[in-house]
C-alpha cells in the first residue's frame, strides 16, 4: 500500500493557497515572486516558505529568499522542522 503525498509536496497550484496556509490577500505577490524563481523546487511547500520569508526578509534579494525557501522546505520534507 502506497502512501499519499502531502498536498504541500505536490506541483504549486494557485488555487490551494488556503490548503497551504496563504493568505489569498498575497496571490499576487507569490505570483511576482515566483516569475522570478528559476529553480524546480515550485512545491506547495516551497512557495509556503517563500511567503514566509518574504515578510521577514523583505529587504533582501529574492534569491536569497528562494535559497532559504529551498533548504527550509527540503528539511521540513524531511521532517527536520516541527510545526
Amino acid at each position: 500500500m502506497s502512501k499519499k503525498k502531502p498536498i504541500e509536496d505536490l506541483p504549486y497550484e494557485w488555487f490551494l493557497l488556503d490548503e497551504y496556509g496563504i493568505d489569498w490577500k498575497d496571490s499576487k505577490k507569490i505570483d511576482e515572486l515566483l516569475s522570478k524563481y528559476k529553480g524546480s523546487d515550485r512545491s506547495g511547500r516551497f512557495v509556503k516558505w517563500v511567503w514566509r520569508l518574504s515578510y521577514k526578509f523583505s529587504d533582501h534579494d529574492s534569491g536569497y529568499i528562494f535559497t532559504l525557501a529551498e533548504e527550509l522546505a527540503k528539511k521540513e520534507r524531511e521532517g527536520l522542522l516541527s510545526e
